[in-house]
């Protein structure tokens, strides 16, 4: 004997619960992939700024081998330092775009995990992440709260460090111009990279709390 069919709103229930539980797991695997490429394209600018950076050291001190006179140095300094900066400023601010919008993929994961959560309380015992769509938290710079495990601010580091090195070479350059004298034209250089690099530093750190807080309040 066949078995009766279902009634119509028993179907159609039970229909809609699996075409969201597959939705739901197929939104999960998009986000996933989206954070990791997001990363991945960040990261890779990154390394290459780091690789661009090795490339002028080996290209500097080449000219060092060769006695090249100091002006020469500093010049070739300049000429690969500067569009370096911007390349590593450039690298930066991805970054941080990719910080606000990989704690709001870390969120939708965590509200989806909840979700089976809630339907199966007992699953949750298996469930080592967060299921708390409040966590990471979005005014913390680092993740998690972690400065040290920022991509942002290792990048913001970086960034710090070649434009520090750009305003040492250029202020050495300005000083021997104006006095013969070696001391005083290393100590202003010295001063002008420290100024820059504090500078830079607390700009872009008020620029980071702030994007979060309003990354934070947007989420609210």
């Amino acid at each position: 004997m066949m078995p009766e069919a279902m009634p119509g709103p028993i179907r159609q229930k039970q229909f809609i619960q699996e075409s969201s539980v597959q939705f739901l797991l197929a939104e999960f695997e998009s986000i996933r992939e989206l954070r990791s490429l997001a990363y991945s394209i960040v990261e890779k600018r990154v390394q290459f700024i780091i690789g661009l950076q090795a490339a002028g050291a080996a290209f500097i001190g080449a000219l060092l081998s060769q006695n090249s006179s100091a002006k020469a140095v500093s010049g070739a300094i300049l000429a690969l330092g500067i569009p370096t900066f911007l390349l590593a400023y450039i690298a930066y601010l991805r970054a941080l775009d990719f910080q606000i919008q990989g704690r709001k993929y870390v969120r939708a994961m965590n509200a989806i995990r909840g979700f089976f959560v809630e339907s199966d309380p007992t699953i949750g015992r298996a469930l080592l992440l967060s299921t708390d769509t409040r966590f990471p938290r979005m005014n913390a710079v680092g993740y998690a709260g972690s400065t040290v495990q920022s991509l942002a601010v290792n990048a913001l580091i970086l960034t710090i460090l070649v434009g520090g090195t750009v305003a040492f070479t250029a202020a050495w350059l300005i000083a021997v111009s104006v006095s013969p004298s070696n001391g005083y034209a290393y100590f202003a250089a010295a001063l002008a990279a420290v100024g820059i690099a504090v500078l830079l530093g607390l700009i872009e750190a008020k620029r980071i709390r702030s994007r979060l807080r309003r990354a934070e309040a947007e989420m609210d």
